[in-house]
């Protein structure tokens, strides 16, 4: 989710990101924001480094090793665990990539301790009726593999 804050000292918009929303969506929300608002040559700057690190991110989330809670091997890390978890989603696939995108995101590759959250969602449909889906969510803790 991006979060917009207006300064009312300067009238310039300040920008807030979070690593799990824009992991799919960096292009579409970017136009959207950069069409509406115009940032400070500082704010801006920030933002497309931020912007950038996001989407490098989502690109090389594929390397990403996704270690299971019910795995009773060892894997070898180093560092400190980040707790890491996703939105909602109705593709499980979905949920899997966000958790890769945000792990790349803070550098790590591999994460252990992965479990997946069902939960259920529903909206109305055309004719009235409630159409009930499942929603999926995963959590889990970035690490850096160790060597």
């Amino acid at each position: 989710m991006i979060k917009l804050a207006m300064n009312k000292s300067t009238k310039n918009v300040l920008i807030a990101t979070l690593p799990t929303v824009l992991t799919y969506a960096v292009g579409k929300v970017l136009r959207a924001v950069s069409k509406r608002y115009h940032l400070c040559p500082q704010c801006a700057t920030g933002f497309k480094q931020e912007v950038r690190r996001m989407e490098a991110s989502a690109s090389s989330c594929e390397g990403v090793e996704l270690v299971s809670s019910n795995y009773r091997g060892r894997k070898k890390y180093t560092g400190t665990p980040r707790y890491i978890e996703t939105e909602y989603h109705r593709d499980r696939e979905d949920s899997i990539n966000e958790l890769r995108t945000i792990a790349r995101y803070y550098g790590c590759d591999m994460v252990i301790d992965v479990k997946c959250q069902r939960d259920v969602d529903d909206e109305e449909t055309d004719s009235g009726g409630t159409y009930t889906y499942s929603v999926w969510s995963y959590s889990g803790k970035a690490v850096h593999k160790a060597d």
